[in-house]
C-alpha cells in the first residue's frame, strides 16, 4: 500500500498501530511486534501513559529510526506556548527520539480558544517535527483554514492536517 502524501511533501504509512488503551507493561511488546510484522507508523499520545514504552518497542525492534513514522499527541492541559514546547521536549524524551514526524494537538479546547492558538504557534517555531494536525476540530464547532498537509485528494473530515493553518471561530 502506498503512503500517503502530504501537501507539504512529508510521507505517512497508511496503517499504523495505535495504542490508546494499551498497557503500559504490554506496549513496547506490542510495537515490537508490529514494527517485525511490517508496520511503519505507531501512533501514541501523552495522555495514554505509554510513550516511553512506545519508544522501547521502537528500539528493540531494530529497525531504523527513520524508517519509523512516530506520531505523538500534546494534552489539553500542556496548551499554551511555553507548556506545549514543554510538552514536545517530554514525549520526545519519552520515545527517546529527537524528531517527531506528526505532532498533533489532541482535541480542541473553544473555551480556551487562545491557549490552543498559543499551543499551535509553539509547534509552529519548534519545527522538531515534520507535520501537525489538528484532530477532532471539525466536530466541535472551532474551524481550520487552510489545509496545507492534508493528504491529497483528500477533503475536510473529522481530523484535519495542517502544517501552516490558522484556526478560528465559526
Amino acid at each position: 500500500m502506498d503512503d500517503l502524501t502530504l501537501n507539504n511533501g512529508v510521507h505517512i504509512p497508511p496503517i499504523g498501530l495505535g495504542v490508546f488503551q494499551s498497557a503500559p507493561e504490554e506496549t513496547a511488546h506490542a510495537v515490537e511486534a508490529a514494527l517485525g510484522a511490517g508496520y511503519r507508523h505507531i501512533d501514541t499520545a501523552a495522555g495514554y501513559g505509554n510513550e516511553r514504552e512506545v519508544g522501547e518497542g521502537i528500539r528493540r525492534s531494530g529497525l531504523d529510526r527513520d524508517d519509523v513514522f512516530v506520531e505523538t499527541k500534546v494534552w489539553v492541559s500542556d496548551y499554551g506556548y511555553d507548556e506545549t514546547l514543554h510538552a514536545f521536549g517530554k514525549s520526545a524524551k519519552k520515545l527517546g527520539v529527537s524528531q517527531i514526524d506528526l505532532l498533533i494537538l489532541h482535541q480542541p479546547m473553544p473555551q480556551h480558544f487562545d491557549r490552543t492558538m498559543e499551543a499551535y504557534r509553539a509547534l509552529e517555531h519548534a519545527r522538531q517535527f515534520s507535520a501537525t494536525w489538528f484532530s477532532d476540530y471539525l466536530q466541535t464547532g472551532t474551524r481550520v483554514v487552510s489545509g496545507a498537509c492534508m493528504p491529497e485528494g483528500a477533503s475536510a473530515s473529522r481530523s484535519y492536517a495542517t502544517t501552516l493553518a490558522r484556526a478560528s471561530r465559526r
